[in-house]
């Protein structure tokens, strides 16, 4: 299947997709017997907003040329078979999983259909397998990319650096003002499952997150402007941010005071994360882009998906096994087991059911499609 542009891939970013991976895996596995990093540790739901910076970024990257001025609805319709064929069929599989060994408590209806990130009650959106509320987010993004995009295009924001740097502004004010709302008018330190908490509207609200996806596809815009054009000059500066971005959500992570503040659901670590995506996709050749794009790195950062969606359901699993080893021993044959799992996934069940999916899409609707069949001229 035929869809977007064909770019070199940004390795490090891969790789950067394991980081945050683990970032999510220390949240709800935290490291035992280590008297540092707790903070840090149970901040690792910021992992989640650097996934739908880069989600954004990704999208935009291969398919901005695409979507820049008019939507033909074969190729919108390829797009969104593309991005489900990649997401989904895991996604559906560990929710089934999830089902079957709760011996069916819960109607899975809901969550098949990834739309639970729109519920407002806690429990459900974290139901069966619990981080698989991000995907119902993604699902809708995914939804919105093509139409998003064109509308960029169309007001000029793809073409004229004056409107890419007014969109850019608007979409962080927006964030901002988000959480300025709930520090101003909401009590400090709601419960997530109050009906007014900043986290409820601000960490799992897809309405939300579309903020974040927008940065990522303006940062994304920026980087194409950018590309082959910086001086060694402006790769030192945009070297600098990285660094100094790195740093900032290293302390913003660790810092009691700003944990599980409204910021820290949404606005803060994703200008962050912005930041850091653009710095290592410019900066070729830097510590950190040599690191992130390793061989290791990208292998882990191409089973980061199946290591995110399956790591809690592997950790229930396998607990019980793991009472009668020390917890460090524990600690560590857990992670490897779920790496292990998420490997094989990605191998053996990921990646070919999106191939033959995506072969099937394009075999029943041929190759002879043309852009005359609009949905926006």
């Amino acid at each position: 299947m035929t869809v977007g542009t064909r770019r070199e891939s940004i390795h490090a970013l891969t790789g950067l997709r394991a980081i945050a991976a683990l970032l999510v895996y220390v949240r709800h596995y935290p490291v035992p017997n280590i008297s540092f990093g707790g903070t840090f540790m149970s901040s690792g739901y910021a992992g989640v907003t650097f996934f739908f910076v880069l989600s954004g970024f990704i999208i935009s990257y291969n398919y901005s040329d695409r979507f820049s001025s008019t939507l033909n609805s074969m190729e919108v319709y390829r797009f969104w078979v593309a991005r489900c064929a990649r997401v989904y069929p895991l996604y559906a599989a560990t929710m089934l999983y999830a089902w079957w060994a709760g011996d069916f408590k819960t109607n899975p209806t809901l969550f098949l259909l990834g739309i639970q990130a729109w519920v407002g009650d806690v429990g459900v959106v974290y139901g069966l397998n619990g981080v698989g509320w991000s995907i119902s987010v993604e699902l809708f993004l995914y939804l919105c990319a093509p139409f998003l995009i064109c509308a960029l295009g169309r007001v000029g924001v793809l073409c004229y650096p004056r409107r890419l740097a007014a969109a850019a502004s608007l979409v962080i004010a927006l964030l901002v003002a988000g959480g300025a709302y709930f520090y101003i008018f909401s009590t400090p330190n709601q419960p997530i499952e109050w009906p007014t908490s900043a986290h409820r509207w601000l960490y799992h609200n897809p309405l939300t997150r579309l903020g974040d996806f927008a940065l990522g596809i303006l940062c994304a815009i920026l980087y194409l402007r950018m590309d082959g054009t910086l001086t060694q000059r402006g790769k030192k500066r945009w070297k600098g941010l990285g660094y100094i971005s790195l740093i900032a959500i290293v302390v913003l992570m660790d810092s009691k005071s700003f944990y599980s503040t409204p910021y820290s659901w949404d606005a803060a670590y994703a200008l962050l994360f912005a930041i850091l995506i653009l710095s290592v996709s410019v900066t070729r050749g830097s510590i950190i882009e040599r690191f992130l794009s390793s061989r290791v790195m990208v292998l882990a950062g191409e089973a980061s998906y199946a290591f995110y969606l399956v790591h809690i359901l592997v950790i229930q699993a396998v607990a019980p096994l793991m009472k009668a080893v020390p917890p460090s021993v524990g600690y560590t044959l857990t992670m490897c087991t779920v790496w292990c799992v998420a490997a094989l996934l990605h191998f053996f069940f990921e990646g070919p059911t999106r191939r033959a999916i995506r072969a099937l899409v394009d075999v029943r609707l041929g190759r002879g499609a043309t852009r005359s069949d609009k949905i926006l001229s």
